[in-house]
């Protein structure tokens, strides 16, 4: 069957039923570190855009020291990645802290679809 729509293209790129997901943790990130991405191993691709006007550092779990971490910067800074890139990375719990005050954030993950079989194309 021919791909229909955006959605049908992506499931036969990634050959699971995935789904977008918004703001499942923050919207805003404040001085003091918070979970903005659970762990989850379904998520195979994130994006986080500061809208604010402070920078935001992003720490994925196992880092040793909250400065080695990841600047999106202030007013439209994005980190991204996707598990072809960036591998298991993506499904670890990753913390933000915001620099001077707290900074709201856009949060976009891509999921598989739990309990959906694969599909065949």
């Amino acid at each position: 069957m021919p791909s229909k729509t955006i959605r049908d293209l992506l499931e036969a790129l990634y050959q699971v039923a995935i789904t977008p997901r918004f703001q499942r943790e923050l919207n805003t990130v404040q001085v003091a570190s918070g979970i903005i991405l659970r762990q989850d191993p379904s998520r195979i691709a994130f994006t986080i855009v500061n809208v604010g006007a402070n920078d935001v550092n992003l720490v994925p779990s196992g880092q040793p020291a909250p400065t080695r971490g990841f600047i999106c910067a202030a007013n439209g800074g994005t980190v991204s990645a996707e598990w072809k890139e960036d591998g298991e990375l993506i499904n670890r719990e990753w913390t933000a802290f915001a620099v001077g005050s707290a900074s709201p954030v856009l949060v976009l993950e891509t999921l598989i679809e739990r309990d959906t079989p694969a599909v065949s194309k």
